[in-house]
């Protein structure tokens, strides 16, 4: 299939298809791993009368005793400066911090740290997928407009619109997460994949949400033309 035409459901599946043949077997042998770790793995053989509540725990314990022990939790930046004079080498050492500590507030505002989660698939199933996205609710916050209340005094709705202006300027849309490898689907045999698939459930509300998102103000779809279908359930 040529990548540069643009997608449609026939090649979407087509590609799925094929990545999920290629990783067939391996996310066969992951599921196995995670009977162990999620201790649900079958202690006795099928037919024996024998109680399946105590299970050991040793299969987990080693995996997170590995993990609260490594130190690669934190990500390092590094950024090449585009020229060789110095004020080139001052620019980038300058993008660094700024990139580290975007990096560091975007895995804090995960469930689970997400370098030790790559730590912990990396781990378990010697593979690690990192995710980085723009959050849409924080993108379409900027775009807030602040109205006066019927009873508010000008002093206060002067103030609520310096929050705003604040939040607009220093607002963090990115995110940075560890989904479960077997969720995305990369080819394995290219070290810099076009194409990457993402399987997962979501409720109807959050795909309302990220339609909603993508249309302006107006009412008129900024990428082509299009309409919000709500759903319900």
């Amino acid at each position: 299939m040529n990548l540069d035409d643009k997608p449609t459901v026939d090649s979407i599946r087509q590609m799925v298809r094929h990545l999920e043949g290629v990783w067939s077997r391996t996310h066969a042998k992951w599921q196995t791993v995670d009977t162990y770790y999620q201790q649900t793995f079958r202690l006795w053989p099928e037919g024996l009368d024998r109680p399946e509540w105590l299970k050991p725990a040793r299969s987990r314990s080693i995996i997170d005793h590995a993990v609260d022990h490594q130190l690669a939790h934190e990500p390092i930046v590094s950024r090449s400066p585009t020229d060789d004079d110095e004020e080139a080498k001052r620019k980038a050492d300058r993008v660094e911090p700024a990139l580290k500590a975007i990096m560091d507030e975007a895995s804090l505002l995960e469930p689970s740290l997400t370098w030790k989660q790559a730590g912990k698939h990396l781990l378990l199933y010697g593979y690690a997928v990192i995710e980085d996205a723009l959050d849409t609710k924080v993108m379409q916050s900027r775009r807030n407009d602040v109205k006066k209340g019927r009873n508010e005094d000008d002093e206060e709705f002067q103030q609520r619109q310096r929050v705003q202006r604040n939040k607009s300027k220093t607002l963090m849309p990115f995110r940075v997460r560890a989904p479960h490898p077997s969720r995305v689907l990369l080819d394995p045999s290219e070290k810099e994949p076009r194409i990457a698939v993402k399987h997962g459930r979501r409720r109807s509300l959050d795909l309302e949400h990220i339609t909603r998102s993508r249309v302006s103000a107006n009412g008129k779809s900024r990428r082509g033309e299009g309409k919000v279908v709500g759903a319900s359930g």
